[in-house]
């Protein structure tokens, strides 16, 4: 087993947002909840078919909403993360272990949820939206065209780290670049079937308690779980 100084030295946790960070995948909820007429729906099977990227079809699905600020901020004040969300990130935190949230979702979004659970000073990394009266304007930042199955090219993040020790947790399709690429991957879900089939040997999750107590044990810690 390696040491604290050996594991966590140069050490960067990402996390995906939807369905690992937090209950469901609250962007298809908020999409399925305020968007109007039925292009966002054919934008979804187009995706699902492969016929359009996760851009185009995101740029579709969000400038169909129709909601105000104060709507989809009363819409968001429901939403529930996973209950050891607050846990990892004390523990992670207590031993000086940098991490970030990866998302295909949006900035404005996930910042607003962290917020109503209490949760601030995570780095997000997301696409980003802008409010014009009633509708949203969405923009993609860290998209790549060298790789239309993304919204949000995650793995730039990764490759701009290539120092350091990278630990990936996800469940979906944006996240199979970064997974491909990290150091220590813990995967459910589409993630997890889909690396299995590659021959890869991600470490299975069914909620964020399965990851931290796997970090600790696997890593020797001067903060127990219980601090």
């Amino acid at each position: 087993m390696p040491s604290f100084d050996e594991s966590f030295a140069n050490t960067i946790v990402y996390l995906d947002f939807d369905n690992t960070v937090s209950d469901f995948d609250i962007l298809d909820a908020v999409i399925s909840r305020f968007a109007t007429g039925t292009e966002w729906e054919k934008a979804e099977k187009q995706w699902e078919n492969g016929e359009i990227g996760a851009r185009d079809c995101l740029d579709i699905q969000m400038r169909s909403l129709r909601v105000s600020p104060e709507e989809l901020s009363h819409f968001l004040k429901t939403v529930g993360l996973d209950p050891a969300f607050a846990k990892i990130l004390t523990w992670l935190r207590a031993n000086k272990i940098e991490h970030a949230i990866l998302s295909d979702n949006f900035s404005h979004i996930i910042a607003e949820v962290l917020a109503n659970n209490h949760i601030t000073d995570v780095p997000i990394y997301a696409n980003t939206m802008r409010f014009q009266e009633n509708r949203i304007e969405p923009s993609f930042p860290f998209y790549d065209d060298s790789c239309p199955r993304c919204a949000h090219c995650k793995k730039v993040h990764l490759n701009e780290r290539s120092d350091a020790h990278i630990i990936y947790v996800g469940d979906g399709r944006s996240d199979i670049c970064p997974a491909l690429i990290a150091d220590r991957v813990y995967a459910k879900s589409f993630l997890l079937t889909h690396l299995t089939s590659l021959g890869m040997s991600p470490i299975p999750f069914l909620n964020l308690s399965d990851v931290l107590n796997d970090l600790h044990l696997f890593y020797v810690a001067p903060v127990s779980l219980a601090s």
